[in-house]
């Protein structure tokens, strides 16, 4: 069994603790990051299309994946931890937030507006393709932006899927602070209206 040990490395560096779930299963944490460590038994059990290289899954998002696919032993090994986050289904509420498309293979359903996270986050960018979209941003205290604004680097559908910027030409616009700061989701850009947005010229 490739059971990770203390001092050895993982993909976040050296090891400082291994937990069992389950037989093949572990917990590993470093003095950064961690994740979940599957044996090679337990890697091959993962469906192709959600496996990851080498067994390791991260600790923020990718943790679910073999929680989801190996929740009945995790609870039966009972491990305190893990059996509260199955039992507060926070496995199965990150696997369909962070991963929409898994999600619905697997339980064959099709999440609705508000049950993902990069579902929304898609369903958004391909709505504001063709609108005017903050990639940056710079407070009053930079140079060129005045007291009680942002500045804004915007581009035209803003950053392609991969974060790459786009091919269309870098404009530069200023939005008052409280405007800028309202509440939106987290993966929505600021959209930019040049009828009332003061566009300026580079202001860094």
């Amino acid at each position: 069994m490739d059971q990770p040990k203390e001092r050895g490395n993982s993909p976040w560096g050296t090891i400082q603790d291994v937990t069992e779930l389950a037989e093949g299963l572990w917990s590993v944490s470093t003095a950064s990051h961690g994740g979940i460590k599957c044996s090679k038994k337990r890697n091959a059990q993962i469906p192709d299309y959600m496996r990851r290289a080498g067994g390791w899954y991260e600790e923020d998002c990718e943790w679910s994946i073999p929680f989801v696919v190996f929740e009945g032993d995790i609870l039966e090994f009972s491990n305190a931890d893990a059996t509260r986050a199955i039992i507060a289904q926070e496995h199965r509420a990150t696997f369909r937030a962070w991963f929409p498309d898994h999600y619905e293979r697997r339980y064959e359903v099709t999440l609705a507006p508000g049950q993902s996270y990069i579902k929304d986050a898609r369903a958004w960018k391909a709505n504001h393709i063709e609108d005017l979209q903050s990639v940056s941003a710079f407070g009053s205290g930079h140079n060129g932006v005045p007291p009680g604004y942002v500045g804004l680097i915007v581009y035209k559908g803003g950053r392609t899927a991969n974060g790459h910027f786009p091919s269309s030409p870098e404009r530069y616009f200023l939005v008052l602070q409280e405007e800028y700061h309202a509440e939106s989701p987290a993966y929505a850009s600021f959209l930019i209206d040049p009828s009332r947005h003061q566009e300026v010229e580079k202001f860094y």
